[in-house]
């Protein structure tokens, strides 16, 4: 049996997604807010999800998150089991990305 102590990416990416603030709930903060009315405490939400569910910071959960999304199975696969770390799961994604498109000559 798996000991509750133990989470997988995937079950600490969940938890972080539900706990950030949804649109018209406290604390969601749209990206063309004209007025600054802050009663809360300052910083990224996503530094604050991470810390809250055991990321290290907002750019890892951000790495997770992207990986989680997009990575293909094989990939998502490995990362789960933990034969991946999450940046190295995420350098594969971008990787992939970056790289040129096979060429039509």
């Amino acid at each position: 049996m798996v000991s509750e102590d133990f989470r997988t990416p995937i079950d600490t990416l969940e938890k972080g997604r539900a706990t950030l603030p949804k649109k018209g709930e406290k604390g969601f903060q749209s990206a063309n807010v004209s007025e600054n009315f802050c009663t809360h405490e300052k910083g990224r939400a996503t530094d604050k999800v991470a810390k809250e569910v055991g990321f290290g910071s907002g750019r890892q959960y951000e790495k997770a998150k992207k990986v989680y999304e997009e990575a293909p199975e094989p990939i998502k696969k490995q990362w789960q089991e933990g034969k991946l770390s999450t940046h190295a799961a995420y350098q594969k994604i971008s990787c992939r990305a970056l790289s040129p498109s096979q060429s039509t000559n």
